[in-house]
């Protein structure tokens, strides 16, 4: 078996652990604690087993939202950015080409062509320090 040794020493200050350690601190944005919520949501789904006859029946799906905590509210990743960063999608567009001749580049490149245009559309936000 072989064994791995760190090159960088993972940083265990403040990490709980089975041993006793310190509570973790908690996570912090701009002063103020965040953390990552998870929701149960139930959804109710018309299934049927045959579309030509039979009998249709509903059947509860349950799923996860994963929202952020901050400030006292909960709020979508989406939400969250937009409250928090004024400039957050001010130009939410995506390039499309008109022909298909640019599918001959590779997605990189492409890519690089999408950003390229819209940078010759749209300022650059800036960004503060």
């Amino acid at each position: 078996m072989i064994e791995f040794e760190n090159v960088f020493p993972l940083p265990l200050e403040g990490v709980e652990a089975e041993q006793g350690q310190t509570a973790a601190a908690p996570l912090l944005f701009r002063g103020l604690p965040i953390a990552w919520v998870s929701v149960a949501k139930t959804k109710t789904v018309l299934v049927s087993e045959c579309a030509f006859d039979g009998d249709d029946d509903t059947r509860d799906v349950e799923n996860r939202n994963h929202l952020i905590a901050y400030k006292g509210n909960t709020k979508t990743r989406r939400d969250f950015m937009k409250s928090e960063f004024d400039e957050y999608r001010m130009h939410p567009y995506k390039v499309k080409f008109l022909t298909d001749d640019v599918f001959r580049l590779g997605g990189n490149q492409r890519s690089k062509l999408q950003y390229h245009i819209l940078a010759q559309r749209f300022p650059l936000v800036h960004v503060s320090e």
